[in-house]
């Protein structure tokens, strides 16, 4: 029933974690979003706490994407599995 892609991309989505996937993606987006609001505003109170709320923004969102990633694999796999014994997964 699963392919070896199939089981590949399980492998590699599975073995993801904070350190391999989100660490990297929340320092490039948290370097970005700090170098446009030093461009765009005033260094002072008002950036620095903006600059806070959005780094923990982003950490949040990167933190959900990769748990929704990881369900959204094992829902596809138990599906591809399933389908032939009758049970629908949602």
């Amino acid at each position: 029933m699963l392919s070896i892609s199939d089981i590949q991309h399980y492998i590699k989505v599975k073995n993801r974690n904070f350190t391999s996937f989100c660490l990297p993606l929340i320092l490039i987006a948290a370097i970005i979003v700090w170098v446009l609001l030093y461009f765009l505003l005033d260094v002072g109170i008002p950036m620095i706490v903006l600059g806070v709320i959005l780094t923990l923004l982003i950490t949040a969102g990167v933190l959900l994407m990769l748990k929704k990633q990881k369900k959204k694999e094992k829902v596809r796999l138990y599906h591809k599995i399933s389908s032939n014994w009758g049970v629908v997964l949602k």
